[in-house]
């Protein structure tokens, strides 16, 4: 009777773990999808005020707006780069609340952050989600979840990653990368994980 009643508890676990797992998958779909509906209308705005105001003040106008910057990609191997990112890392429990319009604002913030650096000319303009993935994929690292091997692991790439990042921040050659961005991002992930609740009320809904 025990053992049957074991059984009985594992199949309900594991029909819940399989449930959950199914919303998560469903969930990352729909903020991919989104965030390629927001990448596609923003191209079509750049277009737009291209034809309208020129290469020059069209481009500047939504290439250097906090709004839109985020969401422009000129490539489509930064585009399928970055909408992967978005995937894998709106998958896990710490990031499963983050929904488009969360993001949309996180993007915002981080391109907002960043251009009085890009209109002061110190580094190249930004453009991309990429500020928004290094945010999520921070908050996963950087969570206590998991086991000490996988922590290891995550710590331990991520931090390859950002050494990488800084190498080439410095590197004089210029790449064509806003790498400080991604390290805008890297803050506010870290923020978001453990000065949460010291954030102002609007800025706790956001993050």
């Amino acid at each position: 009777m025990v053992k049957l009643i074991l059984k009985i508890k594992q199949r309900i676990a594991s029909a819940d773990f399989k449930l959950e797992t199914l919303k998560r998958i469903k969930h990352s779909v729909k903020i991919t999808i989104q965030v390629l509906g927001l990448s596609l209308i923003t191209f079509v705005l750049l277009a737009f005020f291209i034809a309208i105001f020129g290469e020059s003040l069209g481009s500047m106008l939504v290439c250097k707006n906090p709004f839109t910057s985020g969401f422009v990609h000129f490539e489509i191997e930064h585009l399928f780069y970055n909408l992967l990112l978005i995937f894998l890392f709106t998958f896990p429990k710490q990031n499963t609340h983050y929904d488009i319009q969360k993001l949309f604002w996180i993007t915002f913030i981080i391109s907002f952050i960043y251009l009085p650096i890009c209109l002061l000319g110190l580094t190249h303009y930004s453009i991309g989600i990429s500020g928004t993935c290094y945010f999520l994929i921070t908050r996963y690292a950087f969570s206590n979840s998991g086991s000490s091997i996988k922590q290891f692991l995550s710590f331990s790439l991520f931090g390859l990653t950002l050494l990488g990042e800084y190498i080439r921040m410095k590197n004089t050659t210029n790449d064509d990368v806003a790498h400080g961005i991604h390290f805008i991002g890297v803050f506010l992930g870290v923020i978001s994980l453990y000065f949460h609740d010291k954030l102002p009320k609007i800025s706790q809904k956001i993050f």
